[in-house]
């Protein structure tokens, strides 16, 4: 994986990713559920944003400013490298 960021988004609880998706399309994102074998609705919150490598960190940084802004979004913000989400 190297050097490229990764970025955690968590969703409202009960909020429908497709909206997510349809603001990412495009973007050179792929949105995964970081706990896909989750069974709880809080578990089910969790995604990892994984961007094309040719994304920098400041273009991410901005992504993830405007995804803040998305409604049933909770937090948006860049995994550091080598730590837990």
């Amino acid at each position: 994986m190297g050097n490229r960021s990764e970025a955690v988004i968590v969703l409202h609880e009960g909020a429908d990713p497709s909206a997510l998706r349809h603001e990412l399309q495009g973007a050179h994102l792929r949105l995964e559920p970081m706990l896909p074998s989750a069974t709880t609705p809080a578990d089910r919150c969790w995604y990892l944003l994984v961007p094309d490598p040719e994304i920098s960190d400041k273009d991410l940084d901005a992504l993830l400013l405007h995804i803040r802004g998305i409604n049933g979004v909770d937090a948006a913000y860049r995994k550091p490298p080598g730590e837990p989400p």
